[in-house]
């Protein structure tokens, strides 16, 4: 069993024994369990969760009397005084209570009320509800076509990836408090390619 514990006021990052990356909102907790069958994790206030994928351990986020289940993927969740929120960014989640079960996909908000089953929901700009996080950037085997777009988005840059090998490359790790350039070059090591700043951003393309 460990804990994390954010203070108030300051948001905190975690990075679990499975790969798995936690951003915790100010003044929220996380107690974590992992186990030969699943990896468990309780969770008081708001987090964004990067969960490695372990086909033969599901993640299961338990918030109030809601719980979130998934293989891997990117999805936050938040007990907002008892009725739990679950904003998915990408893959696909269940989310449970003693009412019933819905399944979300990418882009997909769940919410699970204390005197009903869950509902799901698909709003106009899913990432509008997670600009909380400040400073951070997390993919857990995010195509990097995605990653792209969500640099470019936190940035207010663009960002092109060129081919379709490339975009489709998969991409793991957290970026915390450093510039666009930095990232882009990360991104481009990562993947093998060349990079090239521009005007309005950069692009990411095939080694020749």
């Amino acid at each position: 069993l460990a804990t994390y514990t954010a203070e108030a006021g300051v948001a905190s990052s975690v990075s679990l024994d499975d790969g798995s990356f936690v951003r915790l909102a100010p003044g929220s907790s996380l107690q974590v369990w992992e186990g030969d069958s699943e990896r468990r994790v309780k969770l008081t206030g708001r987090a964004f969760f990067a969960v490695a994928r372990d086909e033969e351990r599901p993640f299961v986020v338990q918030a109030g009397a809601a719980w979130t289940r998934v293989l891997g993927t990117r999805f936050e969740v938040s007990d907002q005084g008892g009725n739990v929120r679950t904003v998915v960014v990408d893959g696909r989640v269940a989310v449970s209570n003693d009412q019933g079960t819905v399944e979300v996909t990418g882009g997909g908000v769940a919410q699970a009320a204390i005197d009903g089953p869950p509902t799901v929901d698909v709003p106009d700009d899913m990432y509008a509800l997670l600009d909380w996080p400040g400073g951070i950037l997390l993919f857990q085997g995010t195509p990097l076509a995605q990653v792209a777009g969500e640099v470019g988005r936190f940035f207010d840059r663009t960002v092109e990836v060129q081919g379709d090998q490339l975009q489709s490359l998969r991409i793991s790790g957290s970026f915390e408090g450093v510039a666009f350039e930095e990232v882009v070059l990360a991104l481009c090591e990562t993947a093998g390619a060349v990079c090239s700043l521009t005007d309005t951003g950069a692009r990411i393309g095939p080694i020749r």
